[in-house]
């Protein structure tokens, strides 16, 4: 008599820039690992800039740098009379 294990498959978030996050509407399932180029995390908000991320440092620069949904929180711009 043969047993089998069945295991549910686990969803993937493609990972286009490379950064270990992921675009949440590009998905792949698996129950074998990740695919190539997708990730287990979805939080990514900018999957094209790998600059951009949920581990990113904010930077005086006009983007939300890491996904926290405000931009440029908390940064000093290099000059005074530049403000972020």
């Amino acid at each position: 008599k043969a047993t089998f294990t069945v295991v549910a498959p686990t969803i993937y978030y493609q990972d286009s820039d490379g950064d270990g996050y992921g675009n949440a509407a590009v998905t792949q399932s698996s129950c074998t690992g990740a695919p190539a180029g997708y990730v287990g995390d979805n939080t990514d908000c900018n999957d094209a800039n790998a600059s951009v991320n949920p581990g990113a440092m904010e930077v005086c620069n006009n983007i939300d740098d890491n996904c926290d949904g405000q931009v440029d929180e908390g940064v000093r711009p290099a000059r005074p009379e530049i403000a972020c």
